[in-house]
């Protein structure tokens, strides 16, 4: 094909019917359009598209059936048949440029050629010539006979020139012009749903469905596009489960040898929460395509969750034997140990994992949880600035670096970190916002004295969330505790958490000292105490110097240095020095 030859053609709610772009023209994607599923088409969307030659001749003037035309009819068929002319001429000298100006003035002389308009809109489009575009698709929407391609292309020039509420309005049309094609439905949500217009998304996907679609792949189209829904609105979650397994029943009820459609299906039920029938599709689609990862890989994921170590590892043994040098069955294996809380293991298998394919984020992200485990704060800092480097950022990513700092008492950064993980997850995924999320962005402020405010904020909305989130209850109250306020308040708050936690040495050490800042030395010292003695085999200076000032306080000086001397041997501390000394002799 020469170079200057029409490449390709943007088709929107063309063929079947679906609403859907197939283009061979490279740069014609939305910026607003995303791709939820390898196989899932977007209106917009270029991937996977077809390259349909375009000749010449059927762009010229359409043959007019009355024949009979006026002399300014003839001069202006005539004036667009020579522009033409002279396009042809400057696309076979490769002169792209000059050959879309001709075309041009030859549809503006013959402005019924829709074919022809339809054909330059295309191409202003491949070349990013947006507004060029928009004044020849809007002269072509004008007609009442234009075509829902006319329509769907003037959208997709408006949402490039970030047009949202008029491209809306024109897929609209383009939809209207067929409203019995089910297909266009679905696409139409999606793009909705891009333009975060949710609940029209919903209503657009329902009246496709009483279109009553029969094709597989189509079905599955729309449950991706409600789960899609269900991910950016999570209060739709509940009143939507329903309707989402009718239409995963209505598409597993269509039969299908496609390996791919298969395991779309699969993911589309596991996400709903039926893992019976995903476990059923992953099966499926592996058998259809036995040296295809995808489905082991994914048959494997779920049997870790699962607890079923043994199929687990079923599954990645026939990945090493099908593909041995593929990185997955690696990566899993190292789940697999992550599991058995092997993590020197577990890290050398990431690493393994990695050194086949460096560009894997959930590998990075594993391994630096590994590293995490094992105390290696430095490796796994190191690990995480190779996914900032490669990644942008991620609610997970983000909260290993918030513990990562945390380890090494940066408290600031950690905050920041935290931060950033709370910026990713209102956007993708406000559910990761949670409770235990809350607490643990209150509990590292609670260590920069002047975000105090900010601690007690984000620990009472922990609680608001989870009321007996006895750590949550723990940290606040200790927090009012150290600051002098509140005790009646936090020594309830402690209680509680104990009631949930009796022997942990963390709470009681919280309720020795709220109650020794409430002037009740006598009384703390049995809880104290008793943190210390459950501590014994992993000592704790914190907790040790509690105890201390708490003999100090009641006069018991011999305790109160022993305890300090016991403190001061885990490690050089300044102020247990001077208490020390200040001790001695009394």
């Amino acid at each position: 094909m020469r170079p200057g030859r029409p490449r390709g053609v943007l088709q929107l709610l063309g063929g079947a019917g679906a609403l859907v772009l197939v283009s061979g023209v490279v740069g014609c994607q939305s910026p607003h359009a995303t791709s939820h599923h390898p196989h899932h088409r977007h209106p917009g969307s270029t991937q996977g598209s077809k390259v349909t030659a375009v000749e010449p001749d059927s762009l010229a003037a359409p043959a007019r059936t009355n024949t009979r035309l006026s002399d300014a009819e003839v001069d202006r068929l005539t004036l667009s048949r020579a522009a033409f002319g002279e396009g042809l001429i400057r696309m076979l000298r490769e002169d792209t440029s000059g050959m879309l100006d001709y075309w041009t003035r030859a549809y503006q002389a013959d402005p019924e050629n829709e074919s022809l308009a339809l054909e330059v809109a295309r191409r202003r489009l491949a070349r990013k010539e947006f507004p060029a575009a928009l004044t020849v698709l809007e002269r072509a929407a004008t007609r009442p006979s234009s075509a829902p391609e006319v329509h769907s292309l003037l959208g997709l020039t408006r949402l490039q020139l970030g047009q949202g509420p008029q491209a809306l309005e024109a897929y609209r049309t383009a939809l209207a012009k067929q409203p019995d094609n089910p297909g266009a439905y679905a696409a139409f949500a999606h793009l909705l749903l891009d333009q975060n217009q949710t609940a029209e998304a919903l209503t657009t996907l329902d009246q496709g469905m009483a279109k009553h679609p029969e094709e597989s792949g189509l079905l599955v189209q729309f449950a991706e596009t409600l789960q899609l829904l269900r991910t950016k609105e999570p209060s739709r979650v509940a009143a939507t489960q329903a309707r989402l397994e009718a239409w995963l029943d209505l598409a597993a009820a269509k039969p299908s040898d496609d390996p791919a459609l298969l395991l779309r299906l699969a993911e589309l039920n596991k996400g709903a929460g039926r893992p019976q029938e995903a476990e059923r599709f992953f099966k499926a689609s592996k058998a259809r395509a036995p040296r295809n990862p995808f489905a082991s890989a994914r048959l494997a994921e779920m049997y870790l969750k699962e607890g079923k170590l043994a199929e687990a590892t079923e599954q990645l043994e026939s990945l090493q034997r099908d593909e041995p040098t593929n990185p997955v069955p690696w990566y899993y294996l190292g789940l697999l140990a992550m599991e058995r809380k092997d993590f020197p293991r577990a890290e050398e298998l990431f690493s393994r994992s990695l050194s086949l394919n460096a560009d894997q984020e959930p590998a990075l992200l594993d391994l630096a949880a590994a590293q995490l485990y094992q105390n290696r704060t430095d490796e796994m800092i190191a690990t995480l600035a190779r996914v900032r480097e490669k990644f942008p950022p991620s609610f997970r990513g983000e909260l290993l670096g918030a513990m990562a700092q945390g380890r090494k008492k940066n408290h600031a950064a950690a905050r920041e970190h935290f931060l950033s993980a709370e910026r990713v997850a209102s956007t993708n995924n406000p559910a990761l916002i949670d409770a235990q999320f809350h607490f643990q962005v209150g509990l590292t402020c609670s260590d920069i004295p002047e975000r105090f405010a900010e601690a007690e904020e984000r620990l009472q909305k922990a609680l608001q969330l989870k009321p007996d989130l006895d750590e949550a209850q723990n940290a606040l109250g200790y927090l009012w505790t150290e600051k002098g306020v509140k005790f009646p308040e936090a020594q309830r708050l402690i209680e509680a958490a104990l009631k949930a936690e009796p022997d942990n040495p963390a709470y009681l050490d919280s309720l020795g000292w709220v109650l020794f800042k409430q002037g009740k030395a006598a009384a703390a010292v049995a809880p104290l105490a008793r943190a210390v003695d459950l501590m014994s085999k992993q000592p704790d200076a914190t907790l040790m110097d509690h105890l201390a000032d708490v003999y100090a306080a009641l006069g018991r000086w011999a305790e109160a240095r022993e305890t300090w001397e016991k403190a001061l041997k885990l490690g050089p501390n300044p102020a247990l020095q001077h208490k020390l000394d200040d001790a001695r002799g009394k």
